[in-house]
């Protein structure tokens, strides 16, 4: 909440200086439009437009991707009695019925809203505030092939990922995934104009989203919506997992965008 409060004071005072801007100097306003091409860490493709609002301050908008890289590893299935707790029976961290491939699949598309304040008008250093909103859902989970087992002595089984169980349906298929907010306020740096001076820009961002814990969710196949998992700390469990998971609340942007200007 402290990070949040802090995150949305910053971009009120962002938005309030380019008011003022504005109002000093309304003849550089809404007076051109560029469009521009971009690469980098928050979309490895990204297509984007810009307007002047006064000398020193620029907004652009766009949306940019990441095209679905996947990954795929074998993970433990382990079988859980009831849904209340682990079997006596298994023992305390359940049975281990061997191991499924599981795909992970990145799933990243952004709109985005910018706002470049530039401190001199001669300069092409500035800062930026504004927010990336998308797809909360930034990694799905889905095992390639059923998981194999004999279930008449099952009532819940599901795959061990870190310490979190995903439950499987009753045809062997597990459907996970990783959330984060789907607003993420943004603040950062760079160096290039949206809107160039001549006809064409190179622009430099560097930065970071503020997106939030993530948290692990599973597909409760009987209501079709996604529950949010709780740790079960398992025995032997990816602790590596869990210790990057519940640090990384912000993602960095590194970017380059190419800008020319159509009016």
């Amino acid at each position: 909440m402290k990070i949040k409060s802090k995150v949305m004071a910053v971009l009120l005072l962002s938005f309030l200086f380019g008011v003022q801007l504005v109002k000093a100097q309304d003849d550089n306003m809404f007076n051109h439009l560029s469009a521009g091409v971009s690469t980098g860490i928050d979309g490895l493709v990204g297509l984007h437009v810009a307007i002047p609002i006064g000398h020193h301050v620029q907004v652009r908008t766009g949306i940019s991707f990441m095209p679905k890289f996947s990954y795929n590893n074998d993970y433990d299935v382990r079988s859980i009695a009831n849904s209340y707790g682990y079997s006596d029976y298994y023992g305390e961290y359940g049975r281990n019925l061997g191991d499924v491939e599981v795909k992970g699949e990145l799933n990243m598309c952004d709109f985005n809203l910018l706002f470049d304040i530039y401190p001199s008008c001669h300069s092409s250093f500035r800062f930026t505030a504004g927010a990336y909103i998308g797809k909360s859902k930034v990694v799905t989970l889905k095992n390639t092939t059923p998981i194999s087992v004999s279930s008449g002595d099952l009532d819940k089984i599901g795959v061990e990922i870190g310490d979190y169980l995903i439950p499987s349906s009753i045809d062997g298929y597990v459907d996970g995934s990783i959330k984060v907010n789907s607003f993420k306020p943004y603040l950062g740096v760079g160096f290039g104009r949206a809107v160039p001076k001549k006809r064409v820009s190179v622009m430099f961002d560097l930065g970071v989203q503020f997106w939030g814990k993530p948290g692990v969710y599973a597909k409760d196949f009987e209501s079709g919506n996604d529950v949010k998992l709780s740790k079960m700390n398992f025995e032997g469990g990816d602790d590596d997992f869990n210790k990057i998971l519940s640090k990384i609340v912000v993602y960095p942007v590194l970017s380059l965008k190419i800008f020319g200007r159509i009016l």
